[in-house]
């Protein structure tokens, strides 16, 4: 959502925004908040295949507890009686602060996809909760908070990098626009992370830069890429307007083979 158009257009008769299919960083729900003069809240829809099946979770109207680092939650079950699980790759339940998948199951779910039981079968486990493939973990306070697609997650040497959180890191850069963050192939970690940096007017920021800039932060080794390509624009999916990772995937592995090839 750009600034541009909520300076534009007046936003303060809705009581409500809604946010669905991708994560909304904190710098920019903080500032919608803001702009709009009242309160918001931030829900968590999820989709799978294209199709949205529930809004999930909601901040709620007492956004009061929610402050600028806090505004990356998605908050809370929106229906009392959904059961919301987080388990990692051996279907154990995650702790607090430990992510995993997120399964759901109760009424505020769809009950399964119309006459494909193959599809059903594999998005159901055997106790009824739906796995969405979202990447999730919850904090101390019970609200979760979404780092990605499990597709997503880049594996580095054994360890498990979320782009969402080291995207969310990179565009508190003032001079970033927009970055998505893809794994590039290595012979000795299996992959690496690369950010794709779009910057404001062509502002030219390397790897040393962008690294020093996130340690500033306390980013950790695991949340700082390790390569920067820099782009005058992101490639989207037709009429959704995503950003296509899979374009950057196939020309970082192109840039990596064709370095190799030299």
């Amino acid at each position: 959502m750009k600034g541009t158009v909520l300076v534009r257009n007046s936003v303060r008769s809705p009581s409500v925004l809604n946010a669905s299919r991708v994560p909304i960083p904190g710098r920019s729900t903080s500032s919608t908040s803001e702009r709009a003069g009242r309160e918001t809240t931030w829900p968590l829809t999820t989709s799978r295949a294209g199709r949205v099946y529930s809004a999930m979770t909601s901040i709620g109207e007492n956004t009061d507890r929610y402050s600028y680092g806090q505004c990356r939650t998605v908050g809370r079950p929106t229906c009392p009686y959904d059961t919301f699980r987080i388990i990692d790759r051996e279907g154990k339940e995650c702790p607090a602060n430990v992510p995993g998948e997120l399964s759901v199951k109760g009424p505020g779910v769809f009950s399964g996809y119309y006459r494909a039981p193959e599809e059903n079968q594999q998005v159901f486990d055997r106790e009824g909760f739906f796995r969405t493939g979202d990447q999730v973990m919850m904090d101390d306070a019970g609200d979760i908070i979404l780092t990605g697609r499990i597709k997503d997650i880049i594996v580095r040497g054994g360890e498990n990098i979320s782009p969402v959180e080291m995207e969310n890191l990179i565009i508190a850069h003032p001079d970033v626009v927009v970055a998505a963050v893809v794994g590039m192939p290595d012979p000795v970690m299996g992959e690496r992370a690369c950010a794709y940096i779009q910057t404001r007017g062509g502002i030219e920021i390397d790897l040393e830069e962008m690294t020093a800039f996130l340690k500033d932060r306390g980013a950790s080794v695991l949340q700082c890429p390790e390569r920067v390509e820099l782009i005058d624009e992101m490639p989207v999916t037709g009429a959704k307007g995503l950003i296509d990772k899979k374009v950057l995937l196939a020309d970082i592995r192109e840039r990596v083979l064709g370095e190799k090839g030299d």
